[in-house]
C-alpha cells in the first residue's frame, strides 16, 4: 500500500473517530453535522414551510407566487398543505388548502428529491428538489405539472405538533414594534427610487393599523393596515396595505423566527415590484 493511500485512510479514520466522539458527547444531530449529513432520511412527522420567492409559469392567473405553503408529512405517505398569502388579493384559507401523496428520497449528504401527486388539483404530479444548508433549512425548487409551473425559494423544517411552549413565532403583533434591517433587495426599478439598505420601524396597534418610520436613503414614513397570521411554530405571514404620500401598495411579508423576538424576513412588495429581505427584532411598544 503506497504512502498516499495510507495517509487518506488515516485521515478518514481520524475524521470518523472524531465524529463518533462528538456523537457520544452531544448526540446524533451533532454526528450528522460533523459528517455533513444535513438531509433527513424521511419527512414523516415533519412540517415544511416553503417560502415562495420566484415563480415561472405559462399560466395567466390563479397560481402561487408569494407567501408560504406549510406542508405536513404523515407516515402513511400522505401530506396536507395550507397556503397563506400565495395568491393576489385576500383569498380564503380553504381555497389555498390541498393534499396528496408523496415519496421522498435523500440523494446526497445535503440533497433530496420528493415526488408527489396533488390529489386536490386533478392528481397533478410535481417534483421538489431540496438543497439542505442546515439540518432544518435550505433551498427548494419545484416543477409542477411537468413544467407548467416552476417555483423556488427557501424552506424551514419543524417537528409536527410541537408543544406551544416551544413555538418561537408570535401569536399576534398588536402593541408591538418590529425593527426591520434591510439586507438585500431585488427589482427592475431604477436604483435610487427604492431603499436598498436601511432600517424601518413598524409599530402595530390592536385595531389592525400600523405606522412605519424609515431610516436611510429611500425609506419613507407611512401608515397602513395589516393582517398577521401565525402559520407554523416558527413562521408567520403578514399581509399589508402600505400608504404614503407617494404610493399605496400591498405587500406580503414572511417572518421566520430564530428566537422568540428575532429572525429573518422576506417581503414581496407591490406584487413582485420589489423583493426585500433582512433581519428583524421585536419589542413591546408599551
Amino acid at each position: 500500500m503506497n504512502t498516499l493511500v495510507k495517509l487518506k485512510l488515516l485521515v478518514g479514520t481520524l475524521f470518523i473517530v472524531g465524529c463518533s466522539a462528538v456523537s457520544a458527547h452531544n448526540g446524533l444531530n451533532d454526528l450528522k453535522n460533523c459528517l455533513g449529513l444535513d438531509a433527513p432520511t424521511s419527512l414523516a412527522g415533519a412540517d415544511l414551510v416553503f417560502q415562495i420567492e420566484k415563480t415561472t409559469t405559462t399560466l395567466t392567473d390563479g397560481y402561487p407566487y408569494k407567501g408560504v405553503v406549510v406542508k405536513r408529512y404523515k407516515k402513511d405517505g400522505k401530506f396536507t398543505a395550507q397556503g397563506t398569502g400565495t395568491l393576489k388579493g385576500i383569498v380564503p384559507d380553504n381555497q389555498l388548502a390541498f393534499n396528496g401523496t408523496y415519496k421522498y428520497q435523500r440523494t446526497g449528504p445535503n440533497t433530496a428529491t420528493e415526488k408527489l401527486i396533488n390529489t386536490s388539483v386533478n392528481n397533478t404530479p410535481s417534483t421538489i428538489k431540496y438543497t439542505f444548508e442546515t439540518s432544518t433549512s435550505g433551498k427548494w425548487e419545484e416543477d409542477f405539472g411537468n413544467g407548467q409551473l416552476k417555483l423556488s425559494g427557501s424552506f424551514t423544517l419543524e417537528p409536527s405538533n410541537l408543544p406551544a411552549e416551544q413555538h418561537l413565532a408570535l401569536a399576534a403583533k398588536a402593541d408591538s414594534n418590529v425593527a426591520l434591517i434591510i439586507k438585500a433587495t431585488k427589482s427592475d426599478l431604477p436604483a435610487g427610487v427604492y431603499p436598498m439598505a436601511g432600517l424601518v420601524l413598524q409599530t402595530y396597534a390592536a385595531d389592525g393599523t400600523m405606522v412605519f418610520k424609515g431610516f436611510g436613503p429611500g425609506t419613507v414614513n407611512s401608515t397602513g393596515t395589516y393582517k398577521y397570521t401565525k402559520v407554523s411554530a416558527n413562521t408567520a405571514v403578514e399581509e399589508v396595505t402600505q400608504v404614503s404620500e407617494f404610493f399605496t401598495f400591498p405587500y406580503t411579508m414572511v417572518y421566520t423566527f430564530e428566537t422568540s423576538s428575532s429572525g429573518k424576513w422576506f417581503q414581496n412588495f407591490g406584487d413582485g415590484l420589489i423583493l426585500f429581505s433582512g433581519t428583524f427584532d421585536v419589542f413591546p411598544n408599551k
